[in-house]
């Protein structure tokens, strides 16, 4: 599995979800430390065991969820981390879908609290950002895939 399968059911999934046209942003990513408002993390099972990881600021992820949602929603509210842990299994099940390799996955774990820490070792995984566009405001999200053996 490689990141590019889910860089491309991101663009399939986000958009069939949001109506948000999403950018890929160029960054050097060589940090073992990112820091991010909301995470959602899944496990990957296949010919090698991977993760993937979808962060968003509290800007992106509330944006999003109240698109999704139709409604007006606060950081506080239970629906803003149950929509990043959807929103990243429906990503891992259109990959899923279009892998021409066979894997399982788990079910998302979301950890929410402001600048928290994803720590993953240097070399072991790849990162690439999107951006989408609201209301003149750029959002961003990220997804990471770590390598675990």
């Amino acid at each position: 599995m490689e990141l590019d399968l889910f860089i491309e059911a991101m663009h399939k999934s986000f958009m069939e979800l949001t109506d948000f046209k999403l950018s890929l942003k160029n960054e050097n990513h060589d940090s073992d430390q990112i820091y991010t408002d909301i995470s959602s993390t899944i496990g990957l099972y296949g010919s090698s065991k991977m993760a993937l990881i979808l962060t968003m600021s509290e800007q992106s992820v509330l944006v999003i969820s109240e698109n999704i949602m139709g409604a007006s929603l606060s950081w506080e509210d239970n629906l803003v981390s149950d929509t990043m842990g959807e929103i990243l299994n429906i990503l891992v099940g259109v990959a899923q879908k279009d892998s021409p390799e066979k894997f399982s996955f788990s079910i998302p774990i979301t950890i929410k609290g402001k600048e928290h820490e994803v720590r993953v070792p240097k070399k072991t995984y790849t990162k690439v950002t999107f951006i989408f566009s609201h209301e003149g405001k750029e959002n961003e999200i990220a997804l990471i895939l770590v390598k675990l053996k």
